[in-house]
């Protein structure tokens, strides 16, 4: 289908992460359909929102800030009501196109036909790693919410999809699930080529280094990967980085004490894209503990930069990584110290090394968006169950 659609998405993922994985997607994804002459893209920003993204085709309208009656110490619940009024009113004004939620949200004003993107279903498969059950279970009812009011959503991996059916089941009715896996940051290997242009690479410890990026919500499953170091001969020969998980937590802390792990050990609590690109530059290794993942963005990057990769084979790890990662069990400690020997032993290894690249180069954002795309029209057409099942 070729005609053109106007793709309302609600910024949403933007009031709630600076940096993370969910915003680096929807970055990506809004640049790519903004490229398209077949998508107008809208983003739709409450008031102090905090979005940097600039493109040829991409505009903003701001949400209009509601009344706030004074003090607001008194009126707060009826502040919330005239908020929540103002955003209803906002959404129902629109009548064309469709609307993209970028981080669980729907309307029951929205007369548009709606897209949910469905990342994972860790909240409701993993409870227990979730201390705060308020948030855990806010989190869960807006997810149901949005999986009962869309008319398609899109799944990264085929991990994703089979929770959503076996949690949902009949629920999910005559509803078209797609799955259409993410890109590569196309930020990353632009840094990694002016790095090594620019500058010599730069060893970021005092000797080889594993590697470990991202979050380290209890599902990531960091402390084991602390303990696994930490018990083993690795650490006599390598020190641990973790890179993008914000600072040490206090549990996390006195485990690095028991372990004695201090000099072998090193937190950078946030990065930016060239010192990111620089750390997977000099890896030893990228090792991916997981006890789930919806997708795996430390497995595609690592290959993109020809690093061998110790990964979970929990989640969607195994459907991003194909046959280029070294797996483990994540709940054993001898299967991951295993898998990490072995990974390191194929570092710099130039069949090893093309192999893991051809594999990261066919995670595009253009054929992902390409796929969206599709969906949209579909949709934007009045045509919600007609779309090709991808």
């Amino acid at each position: 289908m070729s005609s053109s659609v106007v793709v309302h998405l609600d910024g949403e993922i933007y009031t709630q992460q600076r940096y993370g994985g969910i915003k680096r997607v929807f970055d990506n994804l809004i640049t790519a359909l903004a490229q398209s002459a077949r998508a107008s893209v809208l983003i739709h920003l409450k008031p102090g929102t905090d979005w940097q993204i600039n493109g040829l085709g991409i505009r903003n309208r701001s949400i209009r800030k509601p009344m706030q009656l004074r003090p607001r110490r008194y009126f707060r619940r009826l502040n919330q009501v005239l908020h929540e009024h103002t955003i209803s009113r906002h959404w129902g004004r629109i009548r064309n196109g469709v609307f993209h939620s970028t981080y669980y949200t729907t309307f029951s004003s929205l007369r548009v036909p709606q897209v949910l993107t469905l990342h994972d279903m860790t909240f409701e498969d993993h409870p227990e790693c979730f201390q705060n059950r308020q948030r855990w279970s806010r989190h869960v009812e807006a997810k149901k919410l949005c999986v009962e009011g869309a008319d398609a959503i899109i799944c990264p991996s085929l991990h994703s999809k089979q929770r959503l059916l076996e949690y949902y089941g009949t629920k999910l009715g005559a509803k078209e699930i797609h799955v259409i896996p993410w890109g590569l940051d196309p930020s990353l290997p632009e840094a990694c080529r002016a790095l090594d242009k620019d500058q010599p690479r730069l060893n970021f410890a005092n000797s080889p280094f594993l590697l470990h990026v991202g979050a380290r919500h209890p599902h990531k499953n960091t402390r084991r990967l602390l303990r696994m170091f930490g018990q083993s001969r690795l650490r006599r020969e390598f020190q641990l980085v973790c890179v993008g998980g914000g600072e040490w937590s206090a549990e996390e802390q006195r485990l690095i004490d028991e372990l004695k792990l201090d000099g072998r050990i090193r937190n950078v609590p946030r990065a930016t894209t060239e010192q990111l690109a620089a750390f997977y530059a000099t890896a030893a290794t990228v090792v991916v503990p997981s006890l789930d993942e919806g997708f795996g963005f430390p497995v595609l990057e690592a290959m993109a930069f020809g690093k061998p990769v110790a990964a979970s084979r929990a989640g969607a790890l195994p459907e991003v990584g194909g046959d280029v990662p070294f797996y483990f069990d994540p709940t054993s400690l001898e299967e991951m110290e295993q898998s990490v020997n072995i990974a390191v032993a194929r570092n710099s290894e130039r069949n090893y090394m093309l192999s893991a690249q051809k594999r990261a180069e066919a995670f595009r954002w253009d054929v992902c968006a390409y796929h969206h795309l599709e969906i949209y029209a579909c949709l934007g057409v009045g045509h919600p169950f007609l779309c090709t099942r991808l």
